[in-house]
């Protein structure tokens, strides 16, 4: 567990936030805990802020230790939070990292933690980091099936780069169809 005289939050108190006090930060360094839910005043004896009442203070860190990173993230954002000093621990199936510094996660959190993180997101190993999937430059808002079956989507995509790769010939089909939401990426990629 790392020790720290930095002045942290932990933005989530649940479950989660359990998992990683005394783990991989002490009760004592946490400074509070921040919640959207505004009838929760104390969690484990320290106060609990409004994402409000953050906004204008000082702090090192913020944790971020619930299934709702992609919305925290986008909500600090909009309420002009330093990124940079936010640690999302856990993703909720979101398969992009919003987490960059890893050597700030390292300095907060310690090396097992900041490991566990990044190699969250690089389960594929060997690809290209440079070589941009079929799909990346679709408009999430127009394809919201990307968000909601992502893996299921970069799948398709590595079966795609390796029937280009070996040149294959014939027709692709979608079995057990349910909506047909699917079948717009198989068309994309195999228009012929």
């Amino acid at each position: 567990m790392k020790g720290t005289h930095m002045t942290i939050y932990i933005w989530g108190c649940g479950r989660l936030t359990g998992k990683i006090l005394g783990r991989y930060i002490a009760l004592e360094d946490v400074k509070g805990f921040i919640d959207n839910n505004i009838t929760i005043k104390e969690y484990m004896g320290k106060k609990v802020f409004t994402p409000n009442e953050i906004v204008g203070r000082e702090y090192d860190a913020i944790i971020v230790a619930n299934l709702y990173s992609r919305e925290i993230y986008e909500q600090c954002r909009s309420m002009n939070y330093d990124l940079k000093k936010m640690i999302f621990v856990y993703s909720n199936c979101y398969m992009r990292d919003l987490n960059t510094d890893y050597k700030f996660i390292e300095k907060v959190l310690g090396t097992e933690c900041a490991d566990a993180i990044k190699n969250r997101y690089h389960i594929v190993r060997d690809l290209d980091i440079n070589d941009s999937l079929v799909f990346d430059s679709l408009d999430s808002k127009k394809y919201k099936y990307i968000e909601t079956d992502w893996v299921r989507i970069k799948t398709f995509e590595l079966t795609i780069k390796e029937i280009k790769k070996a040149n294959l010939k014939g027709s692709v089909a979608e079995l057990g169809v349910f909506k047909g939401e699917f079948a717009q990426f198989i068309n994309q990629a195999f228009p012929n």
